[in-house]
């Protein structure tokens, strides 16, 4: 039986960890970003934002906000959407001691979630390897086995090139 290719356990390690470690990592910096855009909405001037949703082109953005609290600043948060910033690059937002800490436990949580998701993807790439065909790997770990591409399930399907039967009179010939 052939072996599973290390692209192949790639894919399906990495598939194994996006669905699950990847939707918590995705879910939180989508509530960062939330919470990002209530702080902008809340300190920019209205007739900025106005301006700003009216005349996109004519106003500098980013994408990116830096929480300050009593002069201490935390790291720029990716937001998911552009806001007028009069720079164009990441803008400073003076927030309260609940947002300032929000933002730096997130931040924690992500690095934490990041680290998580690569030696997490790189065990499972390792044991999909160390099992090395899809017959070990259906009976030692068939949430993989499960991911497997029926493509390849067909694939591994060994074929004889000519009968064995055949092979055999052809050796007994020449003895």
């Amino acid at each position: 039986m052939a072996k599973i290719k290390q692209t192949l356990a790639q894919a399906i390690a990495k598939k194994m960890v996006t669905d699950t470690i990847g939707k918590k990592i995705s879910d939180l910096k989508t509530e960062m970003s939330e919470r990002a855009i209530m702080v902008v909405n809340s300190q920019t001037p209205p007739d900025i934002l106005a301006a700003y949703n009216k005349y996109p082109s004519y106003i500098r953005e980013t994408s990116y906000l830096t929480p300050v609290f009593n002069g201490l600043n935390e790291s720029s948060i990716r937001v998911n959407r552009d806001f007028p910033s009069p720079y164009g690059n990441s803008k400073a937002f003076e927030v309260d001691r609940e947002t300032y800490e929000y933002f730096q436990d997130s931040r924690l949580k992500l690095r934490t979630l990041n680290n998580e998701y690569e030696l997490l993807q790189n065990k499972i790439y390792a044991t999909i390897l160390s099992l090395s065909t899809p017959k070990n790997l259906k009976e030692k770990f068939p949430e993989a086995y499960a991911l497997l591409p029926s493509e390849t399930l067909s694939e591994q399907i060994t074929t004889v090139a000519l009968p064995i039967e055949e092979i055999q009179s052809l050796l007994l010939k020449y003895v």
